[in-house]
């Protein structure tokens, strides 16, 4: 029986991120008017300072101390910027917070699109169909990591289920982690440009076959660096009194300027590498800042702030944003080309570590991500996890997608004794949405989330659906060829390290019904007979006969509707047995079709 779910826990989750959006309103104000004293009062000193020098330069001395207050007041102005932008960062987090809670988050996070437009991503099994990636989808409700790293692995687990001790581990995890909203919120106010990370740069640059010179290359250019300095100095302590320092100021310039001629192509190379992996290191060290500073319990997190500690007095990645910085500005190469090699050095030495630690960055803002859905989502419990083969039993199923308020719950096992779910029903019942809510509900247990349910026990399931296809003009694909490329593939995924759980939506619509009959029966037994459970919908009751050949595991159950007051209504609620009414002809007439 269907029922309607509270929103309680939300409420109460809202009020707080309420109340804590408005402290972050006041301080913003705060820094606001200070920020705003302090420029008044620089003017107010700044501006006789600069008349009075102008205009009467022998009171030049006696002004300087005056003078000297404009330093530590551009320090606090420039103080109470930083915490100006610190505190609205902190209303954005809460804001957002607030739109989720209230179910008002649509459209204005990542949805994801590039996951699914990616190469082969169009073609994956089920991201389409259960609205993974795109604009409401299960990645933009979940996609709160600031950085490409985090989101990057989110999507990867959304379209790629773990082992169960991965998932067991990841429970663990996100279950100490969904209290830490301070933590949360830190992390929230880190000063990051995400458009300038970039985490493909760290892995090829880590990787890349060293393109300077030996050892020899980079105490040569140590030992000019230093003589180009010293020449510097000289000058301009005694270049007044004599030509020396001169000659050797320029005798340095030529040697440098040799070995920057002798290796400008190899250099400006390491330049290109270093540009962006430079930025993108920066915002590492940004974020893993708070991160070391908060002591853990559980084992996975531990272990990913162990990894995170190879930087910790061995490496320095800060050098490298400030090669990074220094190598945008061409007039200067000539001067920063002795740290070529010290850099190709560097990157050698911790190259390896440094890519671990882009991957810790994103494992730990994935499962902060989840920790956040956890949190907003105080009813919603962990899955447990069985290890039994294929199995499914969900009591209270709701779509994570669809407001708590208005959501039906239903209830849905899947087991040896009830192997597969014929679901026939009239138009508009809910039998897609259903199926949508299992398909959701598995994908979210198997990357380590809470389930929208009451409970749930799973067993490691591969999801496969067939439910939107497409024909194709140019590819000369019609809508039926299209299914039957997608069940083929589905059958192939039978050999898999796991069990599949299918859903099939109007299981090979665009035949007769002869031929959907037949080729239903032969593609539904072979994947029972892999071990597969799932669900299938359909309009055509002839294949709600199926259940006869296909032996007593295949159950049959339908969604229905109700005539009240000559409108259709509908309670979108699960029930045994074949439908008795269909509703095709009452629709039509209802949406103004005349019969």
């Amino acid at each position: 029986m269907g029922v309607r779910p509270d929103d309680s826990m939300s409420s109460e989750i809202a009020n707080q991120y309420e109340a804590r959006l408005k402290s972050r309103q006041r301080r913003v104000e705060r820094c606001r008017r200070a920020e705003r004293r302090l420029a008044r009062l620089r003017r107010t000193i700044a501006y006789p300072v600069i008349l009075y020098v102008v205009f009467d330069p022998t009171l030049g001395a006696v002004l300087i101390p005056l003078a000297m207050v404009l330093i530590p007041l551009a320090v606090a102005q420039a103080r109470c910027v930083r915490l100006w932008r610190k505190a609205s960062r902190a209303v954005a987090f809460y804001a957002a917070g607030i739109d989720r809670v209230n179910d008002n988050w649509i459209g204005h996070g990542d949805a994801g699109w590039r996951y699914l437009q990616a190469a082969g991503a169009s073609d994956h099994l089920y991201a389409d169909d259960l609205d993974i990636f795109g604009r409401g989808s299960v990645f933009e409700l979940l996609g709160t990591a600031r950085t490409t790293l985090g989101r990057d692995a989110l999507a990867q687990w959304l379209k790629q289920p773990a082992t169960i001790d991965c998932l067991q581990a990841r429970q663990v995890a996100v279950n100490e982690l969904r209290d830490e909203l301070d933590l949360r919120e830190t992390l929230s106010v880190v000063e990051l440009d995400s458009k300038n990370i970039w985490p493909e740069s760290i892995e090829r640059w880590a990787r890349v076959e060293p393109l300077l010179g030996n050892t020899l290359w980079r105490i040569v250019g140590q030992i000019l660096a230093w003589l180009l300095f010293g020449a510097v100095v000289w000058t301009f302590l005694r270049g007044a009194t004599s030509p020396t320092p001169w000659i050797a100021f320029a005798s340095a310039m030529g040697a440098e300027s040799v070995f920057y001629f002798s290796r400008r192509r190899s250099a400006a190379a390491v330049a290109r590498q270093v540009g962006r992996a430079g930025l993108t290191l920066s915002a590492v060290v940004r974020i893993s800042v708070p991160l070391r500073s908060h002591a853990f319990q559980s084992p996975r997190l531990k272990e990913l702030l162990d990894n995170l500690d190879v930087w910790r007095g061995r490496t320095r990645p800060h050098w490298l944003r400030a090669y990074a910085l220094l190598f945008q500005n061409a007039a200067i190469h000539l001067l920063a080309v002795q740290f070529y090699p010290a850099l190709d050095h560097w990157r050698r030495a911790h190259g390896d570590e440094t890519n671990l630690s882009c991957h810790v960055i994103g494992e730990l803002e994935a499962l902060l991500a989840i920790a956040s859905y956890a949190y907003e989502h105080g009813d919603d419990p962990f899955p447990e996890l069985v290890d039994q083969g294929a199995f499914f039993d969900g009591q209270g199923l709701r779509h994570p997608l669809i407001p708590a308020s208005t959501c039906v719950k239903n209830d849905v096992r899947l087991d040896d004794t009830i192997r597969l779910m014929i679901v026939s029903g009239s138009n508009m019942s809910g039998k897609s949405t259903l199926l949508r809510t299992v398909g959701a509900n598995v994908v979210l247990a198997m990357i380590g989330a809470p389930v929208c349910a009451e409970t749930l026990r799973i067993s490691p399931l591969s999801v496969c659906t067939a439910m939107r296809f497409r024909d194709s003009l140019l590819d000369g694909n019609s809508y039926f060829s299209a299914s039957v490329q997608r069940l083929k593939r589905i059958i192939d995924e039978l050999d898999g390290n796991r069990p599949l759980l299918f859903l099939f939506d109007e299981m090979l619509s665009g035949t007769n019904s002869g031929d959907r009959y037949a080729g239903a029966e032969a593609v539904l037994r072979k994947l029972l007979d892999g071990g597969a459970i799932g669900m299938i919908t359909t309009h055509d009751l002839a294949l709600t006969q199926l259940a006869r050949p296909l032996g007593p595991a295949v159950v049959n159950a339908h969604c229905e509707h109700q005539l009240v007051e000559g409108k259709m209504a509908f309670d979108y609620r699960l029930r045994r047995g074949v439908v008795k009414k269909s509703n095709a002809v009452t629709l039509m007439r209802l949406l103004g079709l005349e019969l």
